[in-house]
C-alpha cells in the first residue's frame, strides 16, 4: 500500500493518502504513534512544502488511521462533553479541520453509541435557548435543517413551553419591547421595521397584525 503525505508550509500536518484515497490530516508525533518512519531532514518536518511517498503494509495504514479515529474522538467528545451540538455541527467542524468522510462517519456512530450526542437531548437544550427569541415553527425549520427530527418532537415542544410557560404573543411582545422599547409603533415606517423583525423570528403575518393592530 502506497502512504502519500502532502504538506503545505503554511499548516503545521500532512494530508495523508493511502493508495490515492484521502484518510485525514496527520501530524508529526501522529507517524511516530503509528510507528510509521519516515526520513525527515533534521529527523522532523520542516516549515516548506512536502510531498512524501511511501510503501507501508495494511498493517501500518490500519494503525494510522486508528490514531487519526482515536485523536478525533477523543477531541470531539471532549467538545460534547462541555456543551450539547447536534451530529450536524461536529460534522461542519470536522470537514473544517480536513477530516475524512469516513472517519467523519466512524466517529459520529461512536458519539451517538456513546451518547455524547444525542438528538433528543440536543433539541430540548435548543428550544430551551430559543423559545423566547424565535417561533415554535422556525426552531422546528432550524432543528430539521440540523437532522434532528422524530415522532417526539411536538411532545418535548409542548413540555418544553409548559414547563418554561411560554405562550407566543408574550414572546412577541417580550421582542418588541426589548428591540423598539420608546418608538411609536403606531408609525408606519416603525410598523414594517417591527413587521420585517418578526418575520425572521419565525412569525406568520397574522400573529404580527393581531400584535400591532
Amino acid at each position: 500500500m502506497q502512504l502519500k503525505l502532502i504538506k503545505n508550509k503554511n499548516v503545521k500536518y500532512f494530508r495523508a493518502y493511502i493508495d490515492e484515497v484521502y484518510i485525514g490530516p496527520v501530524y508529526y508525533a501522529d507517524l511516530k504513534k503509528a510507528e510509521i518512519d519516515i526520513d525527515f531532514p533534521g529527523d522532523e518536518p520542516d516549515g516548506n512544502d512536502q510531498n512524501i511517498l511511501k510503501e507501508i503494509s495494511e498493517t501500518f495504514s490500519d494503525r494510522l488511521y486508528s490514531v487519526i479515529y482515536s485523536k478525533a474522538f477523543d477531541k470531539y467528545s471532549a467538545f460534547l462533553a462541555g456543551a450539547e451540538y447536534s451530529a450536524y455541527d461536529i460534522k461542519l467542524k470536522m470537514k473544517r479541520n480536513n477530516y475524512s468522510d469516513e472517519i467523519i462517519n466512524d466517529v459520529i456512530e461512536a458519539l451517538y453509541a456513546e451518547r455524547y450526542l444525542d438528538d433528543k437531548r440536543y433539541a430540548e437544550s435548543y428550544i430551551r435557548y430559543y423559545s423566547r427569541t424565535k417561533s415554535r415553527e422556525l426552531i422546528i425549520r432550524e432543528l430539521e435543517y440540523k437532522g434532528v427530527t422524530g415522532d417526539w418532537m411536538n411532545d418535548l415542544l409542548n413540555e418544553v413551553y409548559t414547563d418554561e410557560s411560554i405562550e407566543r404573543d408574550e414572546v412577541i411582545k417580550n421582542l418588541i419591547e426589548k428591540k423598539y422599547k420608546g418608538q411609536d409603533l403606531s408609525d408606519e415606517k416603525v410598523k414594517r421595521r417591527v413587521a420585517a423583525f418578526l418575520l425572521r423570528k419565525g412569525f406568520s403575518f397574522s400573529d404580527i397584525n393581531s400584535y400591532l393592530t
